[in-house]
C-alpha cells in the first residue's frame, strides 16, 4: 500500500474495523449538545474502491484529532449511515459516515408498558440494560419511587429522555480510544471539570489559539420571575397540591409569572415542576456563543474562562459545541491541516435544563381494559373502591392484582351526600379515560358486555326490557342475582323485581301503595306472615268481602254480615262475653248444653 496513506503523526486519524490505514480521515464534523445524541460526520480516503456497508454499519470507529503537543482528543461512535461518494485525487476513494452513540439504538424500538414502584433511574436503568447501552454513569437522581409510569407510544430513546427530563436530569458523554461512556446527571456537580488550562475570552477577535475563546458573544435576555404549578389529588381533594419558585435573577420580571395546570406533583413526585419551570427560564437567561481551537473542550464540561488576560477565571458550562476539523496531510506533497470549534455556554453556578419540556404522550380517547384481581377472586378493589386492570397493549404485565396502579371507577352520581355505586369485577371489559390525557392517570368510566360476557337477555326479541342484575358472589350462577328489571313492551309492561336472599325495607315516614286495577297476591312458600301496628291499630276494608281461612275453618266478612265456619269454634274471654242483639237465635242438630256455676235464663 502508498506510504501516502499513513495516518501516524497527523492532525486526523481513524481507527476502524477494516484495520489501520485502510480508511484515512481527511474530514471531521462532530456535534455535542448537553440532553442529546451526538453525531460524528466523517469523510474518509482510501485505496480501496469496494468498501461496503455490511463492512461498517453497526461497528465502532474512533476519530482522533491529535493536535501537536497536545493531548488527543478522540471521538468514538457506533456506524450507522456508510456511502462511496465518489473518487478523489490521485485515485483514491472517497467514503463519508455517520456514526452515533449507542444509545441511539433505542431510537429504533417502541413500547407500551407499565413500571410501578419503581424511581425514575431505575426505570431508565432498566431500559437501558435492555437496549444494552453501556458503560453508563450515574449522577445524582432522585430516588422517589413513582407509584405508576406509562410508556405509551414512545421510542426507549423517547421515554428515557423524557424520565431524565422530569426529573430535573440531562446527559452527556466522554470519550476514549474504543469506548464511549453515558453520563447521566442529576444536578451541576455531575458535570466534570475539563482537563484544560483556563481560556481567555477576545470579544469581537475573530480568530485565535487554543488557550481563547474568540468572537465572544453574550446574550441576556428578561424571563419571568416566578413559576406557579398546580395539581389534584383524590386522596387529598380539599387542597390542591401548589409549587412555586422565584427567580434568583436581578433582570427578571418579579410580577411576570408562568402557570401550569396540571403540574404532575401527583402523579410524579420526584420533582417540583415549578422549581424546574423557572431554572429553565434561569439557564436561558444570559448564554454565550464563541469560537475556539480547544479540543479537549465537550459539552457537559465546566471550563474555566478569565474575561481578560490577567483577570481571574470563572467557570462556564459548555451547553454544546460543534468541531470541524480538514487534514488534507495524507496527499503526495502534503497539505493543510485545520482544527476549530464553535461552542454554546452558560454560567457554571446555574443549573443547566433542557430549553423546553420534552414532550409527554397523551391518550385523546379511551381504552379497553379488563378488570384485574388475585387468582380465583370475583370482586376487587381497595378502600376507595378502586379496582386493578390490565390493558390490551399491556403485552408483558401480569393479568392478576399486580397489573397496574389502583384505578378510580367513575359513577352517574358520587359525592358525600350520596350517589350511585356499581364495581366492575374481575374479567369485566371496561372503558378507561385518562385524566388531563395522561397516560399515568387512568379512570374507569364505563363497562362493555362482550364474548363470553355477554347480557343475560335473548336479544332483539327482548330489546323492550331495561335491567339491573347483579349476581351473587362468590360462586353464584346466572340464577343467582338481585334484579330490577323493566319490560316496556306495549301491552305488556311490568316491574319485576327479584331479591336473591333477603329484602329489606326501611319507611321512616308514612308508605302509600295504590294498585288501580287487577290483582294483589302475597305468596310465602314457606314461612310465616306477622302484620304488626306497634303503636297504632290495623284497618281492612273491602267492598264485596273479606275471608280468612285456615284449612276447613274460615271467617267470612262480608255487607250482610260475619260467617264463621268451623269444625270447632271455641270462643274463650278472661272477663266476659256479651252478645247483644234484637234477635239471638242458636239451633243444635244434637244436644245442646249450657252449663255455668249459675245459669239464669231472663
Amino acid at each position: 500500500m502508498s506510504s501516502g496513506l499513513v495516518q501516524a503523526d497527523r492532525l486526523l486519524q481513524m481507527t476502524t474495523p477494516l484495520g489501520p490505514d485502510v480508511l484515512v480521515l481527511r474530514a471531521l464534523h462532530v456535534s455535542e449538545q448537553i440532553g442529546a445524541l451526538y453525531s460524528i460526520e466523517a469523510e474518509a480516503v482510501s485505496l480501496r474502491p469496494d468498501i461496503t456497508p455490511e463492512e461498517m454499519i453497526g461497528r465502532g470507529i474512533t476519530c482522533t484529532v491529535a493536535p501537536p503537543g497536545r493531548p488527543p482528543r478522540h471521538f468514538h461512535g457506533m456506524v450507522q449511515a456508510f456511502s462511496r461518494t465518489g473518487d478523489y485525487e490521485r485515485g483514491f476513494s472517497r467514503y463519508r459516515m455517520v456514526a452515533l452513540p449507542k444509545l441511539w439504538q433505542l431510537s429504533r424500538t417502541s413500547d407500551c408498558r407499565i413500571f410501578q414502584s419503581q424511581s425514575a433511574k431505575q426505570i431508565v436503568q432498566t431500559v437501558l440494560e435492555e437496549g444494552q447501552v453501556s458503560p453508563v454513569r450515574f449522577g445524582s437522581l432522585p430516588g422517589a419511587p413513582r407509584n405508576y409510569c406509562v410508556q405509551w407510544n414512545e421510542t426507549d430513546l423517547d421515554f428515557v429522555q423524557r424520565l431524565i427530563d422530569e426529573v430535573g436530569g440531562g446527559y452527556f458523554f466522554r470519550h476514549e480510544m474504543g469506548e464511549h461512556t453515558l453520563h447521566i446527571t442529576g444536578a451541576n456537580a455531575d458535570f466534570p471539570a475539563i482537563p484544560c488550562p483556563p481560556l481567555t475570552s477576545r470579544p469581537g477577535a475573530e480568530n485565535g489559539g487554543p488557550d481563547t475563546l474568540w468572537d465572544w458573544a453574550s446574550s441576556t435576555q428578561q424571563r419571568p420571575g416566578r413559576a406557579a404549578a398546580l395539581d389534584y389529588d383524590m386522596l387529598r381533594p380539599g387542597a390542591l397540591l401548589n409549587a412555586s419558585s422565584s427567580t434568583m435573577l436581578a433582570s427578571s420580571r418579579a410580577e411576570a409569572e408562568l402557570f401550569s395546570w396540571p403540574g404532575q406533583q401527583a402523579p410524579r413526585p420526584d420533582a417540583d415542576p415549578a422549581r424546574l419551570a423557572m431554572e429553565r427560564e434561569e439557564a436561558a437567561a444570559e448564554t454565550v456563543r464563541a469560537q475556539g481551537a480547544e479540543p479537549a473542550l465537550f459539552a457537559g464540561g465546566r471550563v474555566m474562562v478569565a474575561p481578560a488576560l490577567g483577570a481571574a477565571p470563572v467557570p462556564w458550562l459548555v451547553t454544546a459545541i460543534t468541531h470541524n476539523a480538514v487534514d488534507d496531510s495524507h496527499m503526495v506533497g502534503g497539505g493543510g491541516a485545520h482544527y476549530g470549534n464553535s461552542l454554546a455556554l452558560i454560567p457554571a453556578a446555574r443549573s443547566w435544563r433542557r430549553p423546553a419540556a420534552w414532550p409527554r404522550p397523551t391518550i385523546p380517547g379511551l381504552q379497553s381494559a379488563i378488570v384485574t384481581g388475585p387468582e380465583g377472586g370475583e370482586i376487587h378493589c381497595d378502600e376507595h373502591g378502586r379496582v386493578k386492570v390490565h390493558f390490551h397493549w399491556d403485552r408483558a404485565g401480569p393479568r392478576h392484582d399486580g397489573s397496574s396502579c389502583w384505578v378510580r371507577v367513575a359513577q352517574p352520581w358520587a359525592g358525600s351526600w350520596g350517589g350511585t355505586w356499581f364495581l366492575p369485577r374481575v374479567g369485566d371489559e371496561v372503558l378507561v379515560g385518562f385524566m388531563d390525557g395522561d397516560p399515568d392517570k387512568p379512570v374507569v368510566i364505563g363497562s362493555l358486555y362482550n364474548e363470553p360476557a355477554r347480557h343475560a337477555q335473548a336479544l332483539p326479541g327482548n330489546m323492550t326490557q331495561s335491567w339491573i342484575s347483579t349476581r351473587s358472589s362468590k360462586g353464584g350462577g346466572p340464577e343467582n342475582a338481585n334484579i330490577l328489571r323493566m319490560e316496556d313492551k306495549a301491552g305488556s309492561e311490568e316491574v319485576y323485581l327479584q331479591a336473591e336472599k333477603d329484602m329489606n325495607v326501611l319507611v321512616r315516614d308514612n308508605r302509600s301503595a295504590r294498585l288501580q286495577k287487577g290483582h294483589d297476591s302475597l305468596v310465602v312458600e314457606k314461612g310465616n306472615i306477622s302484620v304488626s301496628a306497634e303503636q297504632g291499630k290495623i284497618e281492612i276494608e273491602a267492598m264485596q268481602s273479606i275471608t280468612l281461612t285456615v284449612g276447613g275453618s274460615k271467617i267470612t266478612i262480608d255487607p250482610s254480615g260475619v260467617t264463621i265456619e268451623g269444625t270447632l269454634i271455641h270462643a274463650k274471654a278472661g272477663g266476659s262475653v256479651k252478645l247483644e242483639a234484637p234477635l239471638i237465635q242458636e239451633e243444635a242438630s244434637g244436644t245442646m248444653i249450657l252449663q255455668g256455676g249459675i245459669v239464669r235464663i231472663n
